[in-house]
């Protein structure tokens, strides 16, 4: 993602500083993806989003999922144990 389309998505966000994720990156047509393994890591980072709902919905917006049936779209949010264990 270019760095003025991640700005004008997260706007004020916090970073909270790099994390990571038990899965594996990989590569699809236009996109990457994570998907969940025992076998490596995925390293990210992690934001406080200061409106959450307005920000969120954003975010869904760019991802092409904010559509009446977010069961049909390839993007799935889910709550996931970071590293050091925390949950985010």
């Amino acid at each position: 993602m270019d760095p003025s389309t991640k700005a004008s998505l997260i706007g004020e966000a916090r970073l909270l500083g790099s994390n990571r994720i038990r899965g594996r990156l990989l590569q699809l047509v236009d996109y990457p993806t994570a998907i969940s393994s025992v076998a490596g890591w995925v390293v990210g980072e992690v934001y406080v989003l200061q409106n959450f709902p307005e920000q969120i919905l954003q975010i869904d917006q760019y991802e092409g999922c904010d559509g009446p049936n977010p069961q049909l779209h390839e993007y799935h949010r889910n709550r996931l144990s970071l590293w050091n264990g925390t949950r985010k």
